[in-house]
């Protein structure tokens, strides 16, 4: 229902004005109740969580641990560097080929992978490289 424009009116707003307006009001919540809010659940330590916090003192509880991850098919829209396959996991990978799709179509470009999924060992070599070489950023 579009909302009444008072601001122009000759004649003061009345109390049947207003009566009439509290009872669409009503009438529009019982036909059409607010939605409840509830705040996400983050579950920052699970290891197959999306969630899962990784960091400095917070280490994967099972090093060992790789979720369940599909290769990142090149298209118009995506695009790998280097040749190189990269994976993502399901669900990250139906957004990002969502996102893709609008990129193209919105920018005509694609958007171009330069990194996906790390194991752990992976990430630890990084690290360990940026920590000798000094040319990463760290805290």
């Amino acid at each position: 229902m579009p909302a009444e424009d008072y601001s122009n009116m000759d004649t003061p707003i009345t109390r049947g004005d207003i009566a009439i307006l509290l009872t669409r009001i009503y009438k529009n919540l019982l036909t059409n109740p607010p939605r409840k809010h509830t705040l996400p659940h983050f579950d920052l330590s699970s290891d197959n969580s999306l969630t899962k916090f990784v960091g400095k003192g917070k280490p994967f509880n099972n090093r060992r641990y790789t979720p369940s991850l599909v290769n990142i098919e090149p298209s118009n829209a995506i695009r790998g560097r280097y040749g190189r396959i990269y994976r993502l996991r399901p669900e990250a990978y139906q957004s990002l080929k969502l996102m893709a799709k609008h990129m193209q179509q919105y920018f005509g470009q694609p958007i171009v992978i330069v990194s996906a999924y790390r194991s752990y060992n992976q990430q630890a070599s990084i690290s360990y490289s940026c920590k000798r070489s000094g040319r990463c950023a760290y805290e």
